[in-house]
Order: C-alpha cells, then structure tokens, then sequence
C-alpha cells in the first residue's frame, strides 16, 4: 500500500493535486541554502590593526638580585651566573686573573725550615697554622731533602689529592705552597728513610685541647713507656725553664689519627720544635711563630734523639749521610750544646751533655798518645 509518505504520492494521487502541484512553483534550492563564509586566512586579526601605542604593551619584567624571584631558567649553573651577573653588572674579571681554583696569595708568610742543619731529619716548626691565602715557605737547610704532600693516616706515603712534590733539593732552595683551606695538610721528606726516621709535618693540625689524645696527655704515658723518650723530654724542659711559650708549645695538638708507629716521632717533633724556639726567642712575635727570624740565620740545637743515646755534642759538624758522597757539612748556623743537666735528673742526663762526650774524647786522644809513644820505645 502507498500511502501519502511514498515518493510516488505526487505521480498517482488525485487530479486535483496535481493541478495544485502544477500551478506552485517548487522552491529553488538557491532560496533557501547558500554555502558558509570562507575561514578568515589572517586568524581573525585585523586587517587593518590600530598603529603601535607603547604604553599599551608592558613588557614582563626581568628578575633582578633582590627581588626574591627564584625562576631565572632551568639551569642551575646558568641561575646563579645570571644571578652574579645581575649583582654585578659593571665588573669583569681581570685579564691577568688566575684560572679558577688556582690558589692566589692574599695573606702573610710562614716559613718552615727544611733540615734545619745538616743531619737534623726535621721540619721547624713542625706544625703551622696558616689562614686561606696564607702562603707556607719552605727552606732548605740542608742538603738531599724533599717537601710532599702526604696522607693524615699515612704520613710517609704520597697522596693523590692535590698533590705536592718539590723533588730532591739542596741547601738553599726555597718552595712555596699557597693554603686553600684549613683543612689539615701533612707533608714528608720522600727521600730513602727520611720520614720513617720522624721527618715530616703538617699544615693546619688537628688539636684535642688538653684531650686524651692530645700530645700533652699520650707523652705521660709514652715517656713511662720509653726511658729515652723521657730523657729527650727532660733535656727539653731544662732548655726551655725560661720561657713558657716554648715549653708547652704543641701541648693540645691531637694524635687520634696518627698510626701507633708514627706516635713517637710525632711526639719528638714536637720536643724539638720546643728546643729550636727556646733558642730563638725572637722567633715567637704577634703570638704566633715567625721562624723567619727576621732573616737572620736560626740559632739550630742538638738533635734531640742524640741528647737520648749520650753520644753527640750536636748535630751540624762531621759527615752525615744524607750529605751527597759523604761530603763534610760546613753548615754555619750555629749549634747550641745541651744545657748543663740540673735537679734530680742531673745524673741521668749526664750522658746527654755535650761535656761528657769531650771527656770521653779526650781521653781517646791520650790513650792513643800513649800507645803510639810505647811503640816508638
């Protein structure tokens, strides 16, 4: 069945309908759609936009040092130059400038004698306390010695970090190092049993102040324990009875991480640098130590290990081996004999006095007059 909705209705319906049809013209289809406006080409601006006015436009303000803005950029690095930058905005580095993390001297000199004399395995003072900037002196003494830069726990071992080395040098040479930071710096003689003999030092120690393990407090027990570092201490505290500065000086350094084999030597530098001030009194200004003297050539003791086995007047005269081929050292620093002993260790300490072994020489001398005059009989 065909009803009104068939597309065939209009064909077949009544006559009427379609005389109706014949005299309505049918709608063109242009009356009633037209196709949409083309899409702007220019994203919907103006074509013809207002001239420019500056003051409508406030650019976005660039973080300033100051202003409490943390967004700079991305990059860390980048953040804090532009920061610097921003700070100092007119300053350049100087064309001479040293490269970054090249030490710069800003602060005084420390000098650090290198063997004293010949035959004296030391640095004095053995320890220096030097500030960022400060420059530390080194002089040598002596012949045959170094300044490397060890390791707190190993002393005579090279370290690899920020490595030192002045190689084997002779009387006269100088070598500086500049001081980065505080942190304690050890330093030793590289050549063959130097350091194992007790020669080395440090920059900036460790100090316990009158701990357990400060040098004040492990001397009792190690002089209880080692007859002959008592009477190296005895010899000491007799050269010194006139000035207090000398005396306890090195008294709080701290020895918790020197190695055991290491803690007598450390405790011997530390007597020997109280005897070399007690000789030099001049050498204690603005209350610290200038053991530059003023230029004037140190006034060096005995070597203390000696004063210990009574059988030297001072070290500085005779062949010593660390002089190259055994030659005879004519040091001229001056040589200061042991004290003459006093108190109620006079005795034991005779056999360390200077006077005694004379006496023992000269009565070599005469036993050999002797003999040489029965044979001649």
């Amino acid at each position: 069945m065909i009803g009104p909705a068939s597309p065939f209705f209009i064909l077949i319906g009544h006559p009427r309908d379609r005389n109706r049809m014949a005299s309505t013209p049918y709608p063109s289809p242009s009356n009633t759609w037209s196709p949409p406006a083309p899409l702007p080409t220019d994203g919907g601006k103006d074509k013809n936009p207002p001239p420019y006015d500056p003051s409508a436009y406030k650019p976005k303000p660039s973080p300033t040092y100051g202003s409490g803005s943390n967004k700079w950029g991305d990059n860390p690095f980048e953040d804090c130059v532009k920061q610097c930058k921003a700070k100092f905005p007119s300053m350049s580095p100087p064309k001479d400038s040293p490269p970054y993390g090249t030490p710069t001297k800003t602060g005084k000199t420390h000098v650090v004698w290198v063997a004293p004399t010949q035959g004296v395995l030391r640095y004095v003072p053995f320890a220096v306390n030097a500030s960022v900037g400060d420059t530390v002196k080194f002089i040598w003494g002596a012949n045959n010695h170094t300044v490397t830069k060890g390791s707190e726990l190993t002393p005579c071992n090279k370290t690899s970090d920020s490595p030192f080395a002045s190689g084997i040098q002779q009387k006269g040479f100088t070598f500086e190092q500049v001081v980065n930071d505080t942190n304690p710096v050890f330093f030793y003689c590289a050549f063959p049993n130097h350091c194992t003999k007790g020669m080395f030092g440090i920059i900036n120690p460790p100090n316990a102040l009158a701990g357990p393990s400060s040098v004040g407090s492990m001397m009792q027990q190690m002089v209880a324990a080692n007859p002959d570092l008592g009477k190296m201490r005895d010899y000491v505290d007799n050269a010194t009875k006139t000035s207090d500065a000398a005396s306890q000086w090195g008294t709080n350094l701290d020895m918790t991480s020197i190695p055991k084999w290491a803690q007598e030597s450390f405790v011997e530098n530390v007597l020997y640098t109280r005897s070399f001030l007690g000789a030099n009194p001049d050498a204690f200004k603005d209350g610290g130590i200038d053991a530059s003297l003023g230029g004037n050539p140190p006034v060096v003791p005995q070597e203390i290990t000696q004063v210990a086995l009574g059988n030297s007047p001072g070290y500085g005269y005779g062949s010593d081996p660390a002089s190259p081929s055994g030659v005879t050292s004519t040091s001229t620093n001056t040589i200061v004999p042991s004290p003459t002993p006093t108190g109620t260790n006079a005795a034991s300490n005779l056999s360390g006095n200077g006077a005694a072994t004379v006496t023992r020489s000269g009565v070599t001398v005469v036993l050999v007059a002797l003999t040489a005059g029965f044979f001649l009989l």
